[in-house]
Order: C-alpha cells, then structure tokens, then sequence
C-alpha cells in the first residue's frame, strides 16, 4: 500500500506533468500573441529556420551522433531499441522552448523579429510533440506487430 501523498502524487502527476508545468512556461515566457502578423511569421525565413533545425535537425543530430559513437566505441543499441527509437529522442529533445526563447532574447534587438521568433519556436515545439506522439504511435504499432 503507497501513502496518501503518494496516491495523490499518482493521480495529479499527468495533470501537473502535462498541463500545469506547460502553461506555466509558456505564461512566463513572455510571448505575446497581440499584434503579431501570423501569416507573415508562418513565412518568415527565420521562422523556417526555426521550424527546421529544431523539427529535423535536432533528431538528425541526435541521431549521427548516437551512429557516430556506437561506431567509433564498437557498442550497440540496447536489446528491443532500434534506430526509429533514438529518432524518437531526437525529436523528443527539440521540445523545450526556454533556451530557445533566452537565445532569441539575446539575439534579436528588433522586437517583431523576437515575436516572430518566439511564435516560431513555440509552434515548433507542438509540432515536435505531435510528431514524437504520432512516430511512438507507430513504433508501438510495429512493436506489436514484431511480437504477434
């Protein structure tokens, strides 16, 4: 039998793990929504290098170095992890916006250019969260089908 405070842990955890700790990121990072041309940031370069290097390539990264040190150490992946596993943790590691956003704080003077940066990173990370979503969807669907 767990104790109270742990029985309360357990059923509050995916609320304040999933929702509360997320909204109170994106409250105090000051990203205001007022003002900002959506098409426009959509199209932004900026926003499209945003969008890319944190969408493909941080996994991608994550990726040829997990290749390039199990090469040069002569190790393997764990049994039952393959290399759709580690993409996973590539795109599960392009998600946090705050050293993002402090890098844009620093980086841009112009405030448009912050707000388009700010929404760019900020959509990037949904973005990342649903691909990771959908490609451990499938990767447990393949799991399921390796084993039956």
């Amino acid at each position: 039998t767990s104790s109270p405070a742990a029985h309360a842990e357990h059923i509050l955890r995916p609320f304040t793990a999933g929702f509360c700790v997320p909204f109170f990121a994106l409250v105090t990072a000051g990203i205001a929504f007022n003002g900002i041309d959506i098409s426009g940031a959509v199209r932004s370069p900026l926003a499209l290098g945003i969008f890319c290097g944190l969408i493909i390539g941080q996994p991608l990264g994550v990726l040829v170095v997990t290749k390039i040190v199990s090469a040069l150490t002569k190790t393997h992946l764990p049994k039952g992890i393959g290399w759709l596993d580690i993409w996973v943790i590539g795109s599960l590691a392009s998600i946090g916006f705050t050293v993002a956003l402090l890098v844009s704080e620093v980086s841009f003077a112009d405030q448009a250019v912050l707000d388009v940066a700010k929404f760019a990173i900020l959509v990037t990370n949904i973005c990342a969260m649903v691909i990771a979503v959908l490609v451990i969807k499938f990767r447990v669907q393949l799991q399921g089908k390796s084993n039956s």
